[in-house]
């Protein structure tokens, strides 16, 4: 046992050695993970942020995982009957991380009934932001002190920290920087190596975020690009080149497909998967435009979209001077020894832009060019609707450019200057939204969890005397006073018959309802506000009254 025990302090001794910096990339991320959204979060059963009006999102998120729990297991896995019944859903529709909605139905019968894991995915995402860019920029930086001060932009990029605020799913970019990752270390992977990881990517990308399908494909196939043209990997072959090429890209995309049909995703009656691309494009003006949330002076006042596009002025300065260091000293033959990476890298960037500009590709609000789409493009790319976010694979390459493409010609202690000064301009321009967003993520509330109109002791009573079973909300889905009362039905297990979905209800939710209020049954509570009380027909056979802002109606008598 003694024994056991050096060989493990041993081993462990040596796994610190060579990953220190990744260590303590991590633990950086750990910690301005708490400075940023504090530690509250943290208890799990602490779930009143996720209610109390910062974003509607946390609460479709946190429901999302409520219903989920409270389902019965069924195949395909991810799918649960408690918030569209009697329809199905799968979980990757309510965007409550997946692989941990799973991971804690495991021990479901032992979780306190009050149990969010938001605030474990939120400190986890940043540790891994910060490893996975320590694991690329040690690769090219001189020293461990330049490797933090590199991850620092990665762990406080814009683009990172305004969606952990609303859609923390999305806020995973370090499964971006992986599959940049594999890019840089291509030549040092076996064929299964390579078949192997694209197939874990391929696994945790709808594990995660259906999203990361569209980063991470795009990211694949300057990945196989690279493969095919490197001549110095572990291939031999033009025919191998290719059959390792190919073979990743099939692990990739069969490995993401059955983890879709696992989690249910093809199941699909509820949700709507029908979009446009037309009015989600990127313009070309998004990289520098901050939107109105940075310090420093608008430089465009057109605007479009969110600001989670906005580069940082720390990095444009840092580009433009790791820019002028590569003009200056003009050594080519640096670049000539990368090529292949070089031009992978730059296709990769080149594609990710058309992706997330395309149809209509604009600058500062003015068209330069558009295209008609084939239909059956256009029915594809629909099913993620936001291509604008695929600029963030753009973002994550001029943050690696500007932070790591001089390296050859600055010293260690001019890089760190550099680092020092570009990281100081970044965190003040960011410093408005974050000191804004902080106050509001940590402000105690009062809002409970449940609706503070229907009382729980009223519907508590209620629910006991009539032996309800389900919900009926309509005729549409308001996620203002709903959400409450499906917070409720989840805490009763009870079921309730449409939510919000993260692309909308592939249904006509005002005839579903219509239609269930003239097929009434015993164990429903039907519930609408008062400003639809044209819905409340008298000749369905519900019995209605009106209480604090609702018409409630049972079958039988009150």
């Amino acid at each position: 046992m003694k024994e056991f025990s050096l060989n493990l302090k041993t081993r462990l001794k040596s796994v610190y050695g060579r990953h220190n910096v990744e260590f303590m990339a991590a633990a950086v991320g750990m910690l301005v993970f708490i400075l940023v959204y504090g530690y509250k979060i943290l208890n799990p059963m602490n779930i009143s942020w996720m209610y109390h009006g910062l974003s509607t999102d946390f609460t479709q998120h946190y429901l999302g995982w409520k219903g989920f729990r409270n389902s019965a297991w069924t195949f395909p896995i991810g799918l649960m009957d408690q918030l569209t019944y009697p329809d199905k859903v799968s979980i990757i529709y309510t965007d409550s991380i997946p692989i941990f909605a799973l991971f804690f139905k495991l021990f479901n019968p032992i979780l306190p009934d009050r149990f969010q894991y938001f605030g474990f995915w939120g400190i986890l995402t940043y540790a891994l932001n910060g490893v996975f860019a320590s694991m690329i920029l040690k690769r090219y930086l001189k020293s461990k002190l330049n490797v933090i001060l590199g991850s620092l932009f990665f762990i406080f990029s814009f683009q990172m920290l305004e969606r952990m605020y609303f859609h923390s799913a999305l806020a995973a970019h370090w499964l971006i920087l992986l599959p940049i990752y594999l890019i840089i270390i291509r030549r040092e992977l076996s064929l299964k190596k390579k078949i192997l990881l694209w197939g874990i990517v391929g696994a945790l990308c709808p594990l995660i975020h259906s999203y990361f399908i569209l980063f991470d494909g795009i990211i694949l196939a300057g990945f196989m690009l690279a493969v095919i043209i490197d001549r110095d990997g572990m291939e031999d072959s033009n025919k191998k080149r290719l059959i390792a090429a190919g073979l990743s890209f099939l692990s990739f995309v069969l490995v993401g497909l059955f983890t879709l049909f696992i989690l249910g995703a093809f199941d699909n009656t509820v949700a709507d998967l029908n979009g446009s691309v037309d009015n989600f494009g990127l313009d070309l003006n998004a990289f520098f435009n901050e939107m109105g949330a940075g310090y420093f002076p608008e430089v465009f006042s057109y605007r479009k979209g969110h600001r989670i596009y906005y580069l940082g002025a720390g990095i444009i300065i840092l580009t433009m001077i790791t820019a002028i260091q590569i003009i200056r000293h003009k050594d080519w033959d640096f670049f000539k020894k990368r090529k292949n990476t070089i031009i992978a890298i730059a296709a990769t960037y080149i594609l990710a832009l058309i992706v997330a500009c395309s149809p209509t590709i604009t600058l500062n609000g003015n068209v330069i060019i558009h295209y008609p789409l084939p239909e059956l493009v256009k029915n594809i790319w629909s099913v993620f609707k936001n291509t604008a976010r695929t600029s963030w694979v753009c973002i994550y390459l001029i943050f690696l450019f500007a932070i790591c493409a001089d390296y050859k010609y600055v010293s260690r202690e001019l890089k760190t200057s550099f680092l020092i000064f570009a990281f100081l301009i970044q965190f003040t321009d960011i410093s408005p939204y974050l000191i804004e967003r902080h106050g509001k993520i940590i402000t105690e509330t009062n809002v409970k969890e449940f609706d503070p109109h229907l009382g729980t002791d009223f519907l508590d009573n209620l629910i006991a005397t009539h032996g309800i079973k389900h919900f009926v909300l309509g005729p549409t889905y308001d996620p203002g006073p709903f959400k409450f009362l499906t917070g409720y039905a989840m805490s009763r297990h009870l079921t309730t018959n449409v939510f919000r979905l993260a692309r909308g209800n592939s249904k006509d939710v005002k005839a579903e309802f219509k239609k269930a209020l003239y097929n009434p049954n015993t164990e429903s509570l039907y519930i609408l506000k008062s400003e639809d009380a044209d819905y409340a027909f008298d000749d369905c056979g519900i019995n209605w009254m009106e209480t604090e802002g609702f018409i409630i109606g049972i079958v039988g008598e009150w």
